[in-house]
């Protein structure tokens, strides 16, 4: 290509200096003449001269394409090379019509080269060529394409302007792509900004993504060209028009009338429950038995080329909702890596709340009898993430009302904001699971003290919740008997000796008062204050993710390894834990709550986004990803950011082929070979089982954003966590007032 430069700069010089417009045969005779040439050269003539001439007048001209091919000097040898002479260049030209084609068909080769969407066979002279085989000509279709169905076609789209915008913009170019949506092999995109989107959106930008930037429908772009028709008559044929079906669909239920019901026996209002969820009665689902038999079928099964493809849909789709960042510096570099992400800055509003969830339990393990001990509430460390997190949030704005009336970042919470905060089952760590929510310290600093697990802090529940700031409310979890007595291996107890209640602070800068909606998986709605019936997952079952004790060290780290002293409460009767060696398999979590209980929680409280201070094992983040809510885990190491997003890729891989998983993919159930139409959760977990990596049950439903925008209010509860909330059952929480 180097030829194409120097015969059209000579070209250039010499017509300069003639004052006149030279052909192609007197610049090769010229160019022979004047410039000397190795003997082995092929000698310069007409046709190799109109060829260079034309080369560099089409496509060497225009920076976009220099650049392009730049890259490809830069990067490949004349091995890989994808683009080896000027001939290539020119049957490129012969196949696009206009400039601007000519550089889309450019770039598109380059792309689906870099993509691995096509190998360099692609680029042979005679393909390029050949109207019917030419990528070139699938690429014009293309270019067509996107001009109409990112115009007219998104225009009678029923969408939100702001969404119509973004895609617009995202899938404007493939640089565009590449950078907004579905990066090269080396490179991570963060997708969170389509976290907040409603389902048709993302639906919508996928599929206009296939269409154009993916193979995805390059065999129905070759029967277009063999059958002569037009781009809108291609959105007739049927792998093209389910899609757009499947748009439709999703716009239709996001566009369902509110239905009047009538909730705790208040006057009747808009129904917030649009996610149709009704109660299921009993308690939870009983936990699945392995299947005896194990397939060869799943993800292992695909060749590496498919295996790569599939895994870059399931991390496009995780980096969309889930967000892992670890917490391996100061304050404020956990602080600035909070801010760096567009979830992060996301605000409750009548369409769902922010929440925050903390568990005493899950922060951190201790280094002894961890199936029975739990880690005591750690002041310092946990002031210190809270401040983080609200401070983050605050100082970028996403939190206008938590700052205080001299207009200082407030570290507390703010309207349409909700903390979650599991005590660990002891009551008098109430006082210390809230105060930093408040922006208030306790007095009593007992980071420094002896650790006996097994003692209650002395903090009085009823007492240190007068702050204004929050309003704390109290939600109870029953655990079964069975499920606990299972989970310990306890061959024997004594009257009352298992501890079934475990309790969360729910602590908002209000009263909460929400729409009802019935409790999913568990009796009841959100009006009352319990969820009955939860069944632990045995700490050896499926459900349960298990790694390596060398591993576990990784994730936790030094920091959130305890050594806890004191008596070890239960031990008698329980089956004692062998040695641990760095091969030992065991769970993550020695104390998980099942997937349920966090899909509750998120459908019960309207949640739109969820900050997890403590997730060590990943249930909450699958959870979230299976209703499609926004995830922002705060893991401890970097370590365990790349063991709990493998483990959620495991999970996908799994469940994605499951009819009755809302991820369900039928391509990808097609391509591994599951033609199962119905919900096997006993196969998924043996697969699960076989490949080391424990997984979750799937079967969840879509999340939906409440609509209703006077909701009545709670009853007064008789709690004495929430002994100060003012006795008023008719107000209503507005999640946007102050």
């Amino acid at each position: 290509m180097q030829w194409a430069f120097d015969i059209a700069g000579f070209k250039a010089d010499k017509e300069a200096e003639l004052n006149t417009t030279l052909s192609p045969e007197k610049i090769a005779a010229m160019y022979s003449k004047n410039v000397k040439l190795a003997k082995s050269t092929e000698p310069i003539s007409v046709s190799f001269v109109t060829a260079a001439i034309s080369t560099y007048k089409r496509i060497l001209s225009n920076p976009l394409n220099q650049a392009i091919l730049s890259y490809l000097d830069a990067n490949y040898t004349l091995v890989d090379h994808p683009i080896k002479s000027m001939y290539t260049l020119l049957a490129i030209c012969d196949r696009a019509s206009t400039s601007t084609k000519i550089n889309f068909g450019l770039e598109g080769l380059v792309d689906g080269y870099r993509m691995d969407y096509f190998n360099i066979g692609e680029f042979t002279q005679a393909r390029l060529k050949d109207p019917k085989k030419s990528m070139v000509s699938v690429l014009n279709l293309k270019f067509d394409a996107r001009t109409f169905l990112l115009g007219a076609w998104l225009d009678g789209i029923n969408l939100n302007p702001q969404c119509k915008a973004k895609i617009r913009d995202a899938l404007s170019s493939f640089e565009a792509v590449r950078r907004d949506l579905t990066p090269y092999n080396t490179g991570k995109v963060d997708l969170s900004w389509q976290a907040t989107w409603p389902q048709s959106a993302v639906l919508t930008a996928t599929f206009l993504e296939d269409m154009v930037y993916t193979t995805t429908f390059d065999g129905r772009y070759r029967d277009v060209i063999k059958s002569c028709v037009e781009i809108r008559d291609m959105l007739d044929y049927p792998s093209v028009s389910e899609r757009i079906s499947e748009i439709r669909e999703a716009l239709a239920a996001e566009t369902e009338p509110a239905v009047a019901h009538i909730a705790g026996g208040q006057t009747p209002i808009a129904a917030a429950d649009g996610n149709g969820q009704a109660a299921t009665g009993g308690g939870q689902a009983a936990t699945a038995e392995p299947a005896s038999d194990v397939t060869t079928t799943g993800f292992d099964s695909l060749t590496p080329a498919d295996r790569a493809t599939w895994l870059k849909v399931m991390k496009k789709h995780l980096s969309t909702y889930v967000k892992l960042i670890p917490d391996t510096g100061s304050t404020a570099e956990l602080t600035l890596k909070i801010q760096g992400s567009p979830l992060a800055m996301m605000r409750g509003d009548p369409a769902g709340l922010v929440a925050y969830h903390f568990n005493t339990k899950h922060y951190g393990e201790s280094t002894t009898r961890p199936d029975l001990r739990t880690t005591p509430l750690r002041d310092a460390l946990y002031q210190r993430l809270v401040s983080a997190v609200l401070t983050a949030r605050n100082a970028n704005g996403a939190n206008p009302s938590a700052e205080s009336s001299e207009g200082d970042s407030a570290s507390r919470l703010a309207s349409g904001e909700i903390a979650i905060l599991f005590d660990g089952g002891k009551k008098g760590n109430a006082s210390r699971l809230i105060a930093p929510w408040k922006g208030t310290k306790k007095s009593k600093d007992t980071s420094a003290d002896p650790v006996d697990d097994n003692v209650d802090d002395d903090d009085d529940e009823e007492g240190g919740h007068g702050a204004k700031s929050t309003v704390p409310s109290m939600l109870h979890l029953m655990i079964s008997s069975e499920s606990l007595m299972a989970r310990r291996k306890k061959v024997r107890g004594s009257t009352l000796s298992i501890k079934q209640l475990e309790s969360a602070h729910v602590v908002a800068h209000t009263k909460i008062s929400l729409p009802e909606r019935s409790w999913k998986f568990y009796p009841g709605t959100n009006q009352g204050d319990s969820l009955l019936g939860v069944n632990l997952p045995a700490l050896d079952s499926e459900l349960v993710w298990s790694l390596a004790w060398s591993d576990k060290k990784r994730l936790y780290g030094k920091k959130h390894l305890i050594a806890v002293g004191g008596k070890t409460e239960g031990a008698a009767g329980s089956a004692a834990m062998a040695k641990r060696t760095d091969a030992t398999i065991e769970p993550v979590c020695f104390h998980p709550y099942p997937k349920e209980v966090y899909e509750a929680l998120i459908i019960g409280f309207f949640m739109k986004i969820v900050f997890d201070l403590s997730p060590p094992d990943g249930m909450f983040a699958w959870a979230c990803l299976l209703n499609r809510v926004a995830y922002i885990g705060i893991t401890y190491t970097e370590a365990h950011s790349e063991l709990l997003e493998q483990r959620l890729l495991d999970l996908m891989k799994i469940h994605m082929a499951l009819p009755s998983c809302p991820l369900y993919n039928p391509s990808y159930a097609a391509a591994i070979g599951n033609t199962d139409d119905g919900d096997n959760e006993a196969q998924a977990a043996a697969k699960a089982k076989a490949k080391g990596a424990p997984k979750g049950k799937a079967k969840a439903k879509s999340k939906a954003t409440p609509k209703a925008t006077n909701p009545p209010a709670d009853a007064a509860s008789d709690d004495p966590a929430e002994a100060e909330v003012v006795e008023d059952d008719d107000e209503v929480w507005d999640p946007l007032a102050d």
